[in-house]
Formats: structure tokens, sequence, C-alpha cells
């Protein structure tokens, strides 16, 4: 397992796929210790004490936490490729995923509400969680066991929901200028090409109805009506996924 795990990572997290809309590399995290093995006990203690004591900018403790919820995906793969999988274990690296997610997330509102100009913040955040749904959507597509596809669909939902959060934040509240609504549109565009690889795989019903939902999203983005053309991405990827 020690010479396994870096080829697993580097196949699953280094794999670069670039798109007319220029979708990003995959995600790149380090699975660092695994649920089940002796270090795991000492490593979240450690990643409190980082965080909260050894850290003292919030923005500093909100990259972090981000980071550490990459981390847990990375873990999710790693776990999904030895040899006997369990499910209580891939579930544990799930609750980590939830809890450091959905707090990075409202770190991120909180910190540009009080200094507009660190809206970067979010934008980072935003790309983070894009890859974070890239990588889990292809571990789903690659498990056949159904506790365990069980388990990586509900950390992709996640995910989905968290960029979801803070797209349509960034919208709503920080889209004044046409330069800002192109920013949003070349965001929309990464999501268009996500959901466009999951097209290769769809059965025929669905990949005609995920199109025609692409495509209607597709004329939303180019009217810069950004949150309804983030809406009909979101159906593509329901029929989808």
């Amino acid at each position: 397992m020690k010479f396994l795990t870096p080829i697993i990572f580097i196949i699953l997290f280094f794999t670069s796929q670039v798109s007319a809309h220029g979708l990003a590399p995959s995600l790149r995290a380090d699975p660092s210790a695994l649920p089940g093995s002796f270090k795991y006990v000492f490593e979240r203690p450690a990643e409190w004490i980082d965080v909260n004591l050894l850290t003292f900018s919030t923005k500093q403790k909100q990259l972090k936490k981000t980071q550490l919820a990459s981390e847990r995906v990375a873990e999710m793969g790693t776990l999904l490729y030895t040899a006997n999988p369990k499910e209580k274990r891939l579930r544990t690296a799930l609750v980590r995923y939830r809890y450091y997610l959905e707090s990075a997330e409202d770190m991120a509102e909180k910190i540009i509400f009080l200094d507009g100009a660190e809206i970067g913040v979010a934008e980072a955040f935003e790309e983070e969680t894009r890859l974070q749904e890239k990588s889990l959507r292809e571990l789903l597509e690659g498990s056949s066991a159904v506790e365990l596809a069980a388990v990586l669909n509900e950390a992709l939902i996640l995910a989905r929901n968290q960029n979801k959060k803070i797209f349509e934040f960034m919208v709503n509240n920080y889209q004044g200028t046409d330069a800002e609504v192109r920013k949003h549109q070349d965001i929309l565009g990464k999501h268009i090409a996500l959901t466009r690889d999951s097209l290769l795989h769809a059965e025929d019903d669905k990949k005609k109805k995920a199109a025609e939902q692409l495509a209607e999203a597709e004329k939303f983005r180019k009217a810069g009506l950004n949150i309804q053309a983030y809406d009909w991405i979101e159906k593509a990827k329901n029929t989808l996924y």
C-alpha cells in the first residue's frame, strides 16, 4: 500500500483534460494518512492545532480548510482503490469533508462581507469545489460497489451544493460591471465543459436531454444571465449524474 498510494494519487488527481472552454486540470491533493491507519489517530488533532492555533489570519484559515477538504477527496479516492475498501472508512472521510467544506464556504462569505476586495477568496473556493466535483464524479463513475457509490454520491452532492452557493453569492453581490459578467461567464464555460465530459458515457436518451439543457445554458451564458445559465447546467448534471 505504501508504494501503491502515490501511483493512485498521480493517476486520479494529476490527469489534465483541456477543452474548448479551458477546463482546468484535475484536483491536486495529497490524501495524507488514511482512516484505519495508525497515523490517522494523530492526524485530526494535528489538523485542529494547525488551523486554530498556528494559523492567525482568517483568510489563511479559510484556505487551509479548503485544502483539507480537497485532501479528504483524495483520501476517498485512495480508499476506493485499496485491496479491500470499507464503507465505514470512506464515510469517515466524508464526514470530515463535509465539515471542512461547509466551514470554508461560510468563512469565504464572511471574509468578503467584511472586505469586498477579497472576492478572490470566493473565486478560489469556486474553482476548488468545481475540481472536487470533477474528481468525485470520476470516482463515482469508476465505483461498482453500491454502498461505496452511495458515499461518493453524498460527497459529490456536497461539492455541487457548496459550489452553487458560492457562485450565486458572487453573482448576486459582485457582478456590477461588464468585466465581472465576463468573469462569471468564463466560470460557467468551465462548468459546461465539465458536464460535457459526462456525455461520452451517457445513455442515448440522457445524452440527448443533457445536450439540449446545455444548449439552453449556453444561450443564457452568452446573454450574461449567469444565474439562469447555472440553473440549466445544474439540470444537465442532474440528468447525467
